[in-house]
Formats: structure tokens, C-alpha cells, sequence
């Protein structure tokens, strides 16, 4: 992936995706309150890295459900 010097600030931060996105949607927020550019939020390889790492920590993720496929199939 790309260095550390080309990740944005929120991508090494402690903040948990949740908080991430707040932070990032307040951003994005104009004046009447309505938010603008969330694709550019969604499909950043650095915030789908976060919400990746986020949510292989957790416990049972890796196993099957419905289907075959698990996280760790996800390149």
C-alpha cells in the first residue's frame, strides 16, 4: 500500500471507525446541514483498510457464515 507520509491524519489515529466517520462527516457538512462527497469517504482505500482492520480484530469474523466466503478470503 502506499507509505505513511501519503495516509491522511485519521488513518493513524486511535479513533475507532465509528468516531473516524463522525469526524470525517462533519467535514463534509454544509451550512443547511446536508453532507456532500460521502462516496469519497466510503470508497478510500485508507478508511476500507480501517474498517477492514476493525473488524478482523473482533472474534468470530473469520468464520463462516451463510456462505463460504470469510473476511480473511478478502484480498
Amino acid at each position: 500500500m502506499s507509505s505513511k507520509a501519503d495516509k491522511p491524519e485519521w488513518v493513524s489515529g486511535r479513533d475507532d471507525v465509528t468516531t473516524t466517520v463522525t469526524k470525517l462527516l462533519e467535514r463534509r457538512e454544509n451550512t443547511s446541514g446536508k453532507h456532500y462527497k460521502l462516496l469519497d469517504i466510503l470508497a478510500n482505500p485508507f478508511y476500507l483498510e480501517k474498517c477492514y482492520n476493525e473488524i478482523m480484530s473482533k472474534p468470530g469474523n473469520m468464520t463462516k457464515g451463510l456462505t463460504n466466503e470469510t473476511l480473511d478470503g478478502i484480498n
